[in-house]
């Protein structure tokens, strides 16, 4: 079952706690500010996250990704690896390449929307 909103905050709240501490000065006029709230609106719709993600006011939005709640649960054999040969064929390596690399499994047939979040080998745990 997916989490109730009071449960994911409580894991976020926790999930900040941990690693190094990044402070961002002005963080929160940025938060208020009405043309990033637009220019974030429109990459969510750009991007579909609500294709997997439950976002408020795009309930209506067709899901076209792959449901998450359950995702730890796949097999490596039933994940798309598209023309990919340069990684083990396994749950692990397909998880770490997605993130690292969202569009590599694209193909003719498949086309991938989910952005490229420049993440470092120090915030993986896979």
């Amino acid at each position: 079952p997916r989490l109730i909103p009071e449960e994911a905050q409580i894991i976020t709240a926790y999930l900040m706690t941990l690693g190094e501490k990044e402070e961002e000065s002005g963080i929160e006029d940025q938060l208020r500010d009405k043309g990033l709230i637009e220019q974030g609106k429109k990459l969510v719709i750009d991007y579909g996250c609500y294709g997997c993600h439950d976002i408020k006011g795009m309930e209506k939005q067709p899901k076209f990704g792959t449901e998450l709640t359950t995702f730890g649960e796949k097999k490596a054999t039933e994940l798309e690896f598209g023309y990919v040969t340069d990684i083990g064929l396994t749950w692990s390596d397909w998880v770490t390449t997605k993130l690292k690399e969202p569009r590599k499994f694209a193909t003719e047939r498949i086309k991938l929307k989910m952005p490229k979040y420049q993440l470092t080998d120090k915030r993986y745990w896979l």
